[in-house]
């Protein structure tokens, strides 16, 4: 429920899909995204209408700046005049950009993703552990705090 003026979003494969829903409604954002090649990039066009800048990595680097996106975060926050930061993707990645976001003393929010089998809430499939307790992805989330989710990012 929190608007941002600048946020920058980081997505890595198919995490992409909900923060281009995201750029899509707000139009003030820049993405940053990772594939392991160009070709996992076609996002790229999908986003340009929608945000000021895209940034892009490349396991490979056959496409924009060679390595993960956690390998060209740390410039981009450091140059950038962003207020928060979203992300979506790999788990290891979506903690590595929210321990780097709060490094830089600004928010982030991550969206979780998880197998959910009922989508209702009751079978508790999709819970994550959390500062507050235990909730469900389908009917809490799934966008939390990083905060919230990772004990060590504040």
């Amino acid at each position: 429920n929190v608007t941002y003026r600048h946020p920058l979003l980081v997505g890595g494969g198919m995490g992409l899909t909900p923060l281009l829903f995201f750029a899509a409604a707000h139009g003030s954002s820049s993405v940053l995204m990772g594939g392991r090649t160009k070709a996992e990039l076609f996002w790229e066009e999908l986003f340009r209408p929608h945000v000021r800048a895209v940034h892009a990595t490349t396991d490979d680097g056959s496409y924009g700046t060679a390595g993960f996106v956690t390998t060209l975060l740390p410039e981009l926050l450091q140059e950038g005049d962003y207020d928060a930061v979203a992300v979506c993707g790999p788990p290891i990645m979506m903690e590595r950009v929210a321990q780097m976001a709060a490094s830089f003393g600004l928010p982030c929010e991550v969206s979780l993703e998880r197998r959910m089998a009922c989508g209702l809430g009751a079978c508790l499939s999709c819970a994550v552990d959390t500062s507050s307790g235990r909730r469900k992805v389908c009917k809490d989330g799934p966008v939390f705090s990083a905060e919230e989710v990772y004990e060590h990012v504040s």
